[in-house]
């Protein structure tokens, strides 16, 4: 891992995972088709689309999702995209070159006497250099993700804002934006709570 060769099982979306030919292990290739997927997404989050006047509107993860599927680019399952695979893009400094370890290390607890297992998403886990291609600069990368942080949660086309806490309360764990979730059963209020399991 320190020596910056791909250690993980599937490669993510815009690469493909090569063999090394001179040792053991791999190194990811850059698939042109979805790279171009890669940094227009990050072009669009970051920069924006160009406006009649002439600026710039940023979109969110949930218009970058609605472009991808209105111009019929498919996943690599062939799904629809989603919101949360844009993030998952957004999120992933293989990006920018780097590969993250321990990034949803198991955590246990014991709750009511029986121990619970969670795997909370760590964006402060450990970061090496890798030995591959990158698809965009490590600035943009960084940009995306502080613009990702300070997002407030989107406001459904259909629905007011109906949370009037929204982007203002950050998991004590894991410090991802808490989301207003319609309850089960068992109550009868909707309730805030972190969207990591």
């Amino acid at each position: 891992f320190n020596e910056g060769w791909y250690i993980a099982g599937v490669a993510p979306y815009g690469f493909r995972k090569i063999k090394r030919l001179e040792d053991k292990g791999y190194t990811l290739e850059i698939i042109p088709e979805e790279g171009k997927i890669v940094v227009y997404i990050f072009d669009m989050y970051t920069i924006g689309e160009l406006q009649p006047d002439g600026s710039y509107l940023r979109l969110g993860s949930y218009q970058i999702r609605d472009r991808l599927n209105e111009l019929g680019i498919p996943t690599r399952s062939g799904k629809p995209w989603s919101a949360s695979t844009i993030m998952d893009i957004i999120r992933n400094p293989i990006y920018a070159g780097y590969q993250r370890w321990q990034w949803r290390k198991v955590q246990r607890k014991m709750v009511d006497g029986t121990i619970v297992e969670s795997r909370p998403k760590d964006d402060n886990c450990i970061k090496v250099e890798g030995n591959f291609p990158k698809l965009i600069s490590l600035e943009k990368y960084t940009l995306a993700n502080e613009i990702r942080e300070r997002r407030p949660a989107p406001i459904n086309k259909c629905n007011s804002l109906q949370n009037p806490l929204s982007g203002l309360i950050y998991c004590a764990k894991c410090n991802t934006m808490m989301t207003r979730q319609q309850s089960n059963t068992r109550l009868a209020y909707p309730v805030i709570r972190c969207p990591n399991s």
